[in-house]
């Protein structure tokens, strides 16, 4: 995840889904690459976004990574191989394989 132009790993997602709504509250349990304490970031996502979450989470694909990018209120994602990704980026290009 890039935010705050700041690349972060994030580990877990919290969804708070409320139903009939455009935006839920989610919690990024994430850290910054360069550091070693995980901190809870949070969005309001809109539903578009919570669904994308639901669909990686069903892929199961060890080697699949969601690359989410936040600005503002935008969130840009894509999926790659995270083999690739590894091999083919530093934190401080990454930005340039979200769409």
């Amino acid at each position: 995840m890039s935010y705050n132009d700041k690349v972060y790993h994030v580990d877990s997602v919290k969804v708070n889904f409320s139903e009939g709504k455009e935006l839920h509250n989610a919690v990024f349990h994430a850290k910054e690459v360069s550091a070693e304490k995980f901190s809870d970031l949070h969005f309001s996502i809109p539903h578009m976004l919570c669904d994308i979450l639901i669909e990686y989470a069903k892929l199961n694909d060890s080697d699949a990574i969601l690359v989410l990018d936040v600005k503002g209120n935008r969130f840009i994602w894509n999926l790659l191989s995270e083999a690739w990704l590894k091999q083919t980026s530093s934190a401080e290009n990454v930005k340039q394989y979200v769409a």
